[in-house]
């Protein structure tokens, strides 16, 4: 056999009650560096590998813990470490691992494409077209979103409830979700999916909301008007639209678009 430099080991990715579930080969010719392969494999899951070994990593992580790494055999010889690798995989139970080992490529190199790619990726930059973007927001609406803490049932209820006159701030209390979360979902910027009941006729603490227009578009050159050529204040208008008198002047004043 040809003898390396290179320092060959095998290895057991560990949970944290002590069981392996992935059996892996590798190298290092700097003693420092022998257990850079476990950061390798941890950077793999954290960026959305979906192979089976990724997978429990990322279930480990997601309860607070963390996987380990145990070395349990070095040589100086590749093919001495691949038959090791191969005995492992064939006698250690509930393994993860997508071959019978034996197999890879050592001093593998990538392409500068490749490692363009990976460049961008660490430093927080997607390189995913329009297209992949697309199906990615797709894939995380509503209930299969990261984190989600509604169901699809839930977010009807919640439509239900505004529609009959709930406050956002009742919601959130609610469905233990924020107010921001509350008037996403009422306003469409989440779940854009359903189909969202009429809000024009809505009452909350006693006063009649149309959603985000509280008076008609076509009603507010009048009120203009009204308020231009009458001796009438801004207070006694407020009372007969029944809103608040910070509407009547955002009209007066043209901040609300009129079209």
């Amino acid at each position: 056999m040809f003898r390396s430099m290179k320092t060959y080991f095998v290895y057991f990715l560990v949970k944290p009650d002590g069981t392996p579930f992935y059996v892996g080969k590798s190298s290092y010719e700097n003693p420092r560096k022998r257990y850079h392969r476990l950061y390798v494999h941890q950077y793999q899951a954290r960026h959305g590998n979906h192979t089976r070994k990724c997978i429990v990593i990322r279930k480990v992580e997601r309860a607070g813990l963390n996987i380990s790494m145990r070395i349990v055999f070095e040589t100086s010889y590749e093919q001495e470490a691949f038959m090791m690798e191969r005995k492992l995989i064939a006698t250690t139970e509930d393994l993860v691992n997508h071959t019978d080992g034996g197999e890879g490529q050592s001093g593998f190199r990538f392409s500068k494409e490749s490692k363009r790619q990976m460049s961008l990726v660490r430093m927080g930059r997607q390189i995913h077209n329009a297209e992949s973007r697309l199906k990615i927001s797709f894939a995380q609406r509503g209930e299969r979103g990261n984190g989600a803490k509604l169901s699809k049932k839930n977010a009807f209820s919640i439509l239900e409830m505004r529609r009959e006159g709930a406050t956002f701030q009742a919601i959130a209390d609610r469905y233990g979700i924020s107010l921001q979360a509350a008037a996403n979902l009422i306003h469409g910027k989440s779940w854009p999916d359903l189909d969202r009941p009429n809000f024009n006729d809505i009452k909350i603490n006693g006063r009649w909301r149309s959603g985000h227009v509280k008076i008609p578009l076509e009603q507010r050159p009048g009120i203009i008007a009204e308020f231009k050529q009458r001796n009438v204040t801004m207070t006694q208008l407020a009372a007969k639209y029944d809103v608040s008198v910070a509407t009547i002047s955002l009209i007066i004043n043209l901040k609300r678009r009129m079209i």
